[in-house]
């Protein structure tokens, strides 16, 4: 579940798939699909604390 946060923070500071994928957070393709089902969640845009 970290991973998948830090990968999600990473994508919103406009770090690259492939800059993600170097730090050993995750694949390429598995930042890809986070990156796209964030792109589906409702309210995903909102910073909720």
């Amino acid at each position: 579940m970290f991973q998948y946060r830090q990968v999600l923070v990473r994508l919103r500071q406009g770090d690259t798939d492939r800059d993600i994928a170097r730090s050993g957070l995750m694949g390429r393709r598995g930042v890809q699909e986070a990156g796209s089902s964030r792109a589906r969640t409702p309210g995903a845009s909102s910073v909720s604390r």
